[in-house]
């Protein structure tokens, strides 16, 4: 290979990189900055990314200041770093948050809370502009600039100093670069400012586990069939949307290990959860038809209403099991055979480990429902269940901190 080629390879893969590392710049519509309204900060939802920043300082009822800076994943992932000050007083802030939820730092460890305005950048600009008249007062290094009446109480709760508001607005992209409020006499400020719009990098969060699962294999198993179990496990939770890290609970032995989840659920799921998980769809008869041999089953422990299982239609990863939760009447399961039976012609039944759950309904030909077998949470795992092949073996499970 010759010295041309070379250099015209790593050329090419310099040209790559650089595509690979830099995200388009966002560029917006044309805006007539005559017509402008308070609502357009709104893009920012439109981006992937930024990043931002945020100081205030205020003298009333005594010296508070703040500082931070952050960043924004779409559709709704923050972090927030920095400083709460009171007099002498200093408390260091670190949250991320998503979802409901928000991670804050305190000490060395991460709590898990129910997520606040304090990281809600969307909700914070809203309320600051809450009612503004934006009034056009010219344009400035690329910038549109308004003034407008701040909605403000956390700087000035009796509405007592004169404060003004200034936002500015990029020209070419109509994204907002900075809402900056200040008393006319300095006593207070809130600078908010926006910047490296769809190349921020992603949010990364903390692992704060909320239940704590000992799994037992009771008996040596050997090292390749633990192993494979934790992978079922993995999967499963990985379907619920679960982070977990699982830990070796003894040195010499690796039959007995811990699970740690970063979310609750009651201790008869969790049992399910970490259970065989054998999941199949059946062709049944009543119990007490005259079709009727071999040993019966309660339908969702009723004694009352027992089945015999005739012909095994599809069981684990034969069958496509989607939870579906959005209805008034409570959740369901829904099942599309993919193992290649016939549809039943009698009863179908939903049978966990050889419990019997409920009586399907047939949708077409390869569709069957199952309704009554349980809450959201029941019928999200048992679709977790379904999408996993069934452990090897048994654990004895314990659950900690729940």
């Amino acid at each position: 290979m010759n010295l041309a080629t070379i250099s015209n390879k790593r050329l090419l893969f310099g040209i790559v990189a650089l595509f690979l590392g830099c995200s388009p710049k966002f560029v917006g519509p044309p805006i007539d900055p005559e017509r402008v309204d308070k609502d357009i900060w709104k893009s920012l939802n439109r981006l992937n990314s930024f990043r931002f920043s945020l100081y205030y300082y205020t003298d009333w009822p005594t010296n508070i200041s703040a500082r931070f800076s952050g960043g924004y994943n779409s559709p709704d992932k923050e972090k927030w770093d920095g400083y709460l000050e009171r007099e002498e007083y200093r408390k260091m802030v670190r949250i991320r948050a998503r979802d409901d939820w928000q991670f804050v730092q305190e000490g060395k460890g991460w709590f898990k809370m129910p997520r606040g305005v304090e990281s809600r950048i969307f909700d914070q600009i809203e309320h600051v502009l809450h009612n503004a008249q934006l009034e056009f007062i010219g344009l400035e290094k690329g910038r549109y600039r308004y003034r407008f009446k701040p909605n403000l109480p956390l700087l000035d709760l009796p509405g007592l100093k004169q404060i003004v508001g200034v936002l500015e607005i990029d020209a070419k992209s109509g994204l907002p670069l900075r809402i900056y409020c200040y008393a006319e006499d300095k006593s207070a400020v809130w600078d908010m400012r926006f910047e490296r719009f769809n190349r921020t990098g992603r949010i990364k969060f903390p692992f704060v586990p909320a239940v704590s699962v000992i799994l037992d294999a009771a008996a040596a198993k050997g090292i390749f069939k633990i192993n494979r179990a934790k992978s079922i496990i993995r999967n499963r939770l990985k379907f619920l949307g679960v982070e977990s890290q699982i830990k070796s609970l003894d040195f010499l032995s690796c039959d007995k290990f811990e699970v740690l989840i970063d979310r609750n659920f009651s201790n008869p799921t969790l049992r399910l959860l970490f259970g065989m998980g054998r999941v199949e769809v059946w062709d049944a008869v009543w119990a007490d038809s005259l079709d009727f041999s071999g040993k019966s089953l309660p339908v969702a422990g009723d004694a009352s209403k027992r089945v015999v299982l005739k012909t095994l239609l599809a069981s684990n990863q034969q069958l496509k099991a989607e939870p579906v939760l959005d209805l008034p009447v409570g959740a369901r399961l829904k099942t599309t055979v993919l193992a290649g039976q016939s549809k039943s012609k009698g009863l179908t039944v939903l049978v966990l480990d050889g419990a019997v759950l409920g009586i399907g309904v047939w949708e077409d030909a390869e569709m069957c429902s199952f309704a009554d077998i349980g809450g959201d949470e029941i019928v999200r795992v048992v679709a977790a269940l379904a999408s996993q092949e069934p452990l090897p073996f048994g654990f004895q499970v314990n659950v900690r901190n729940n």
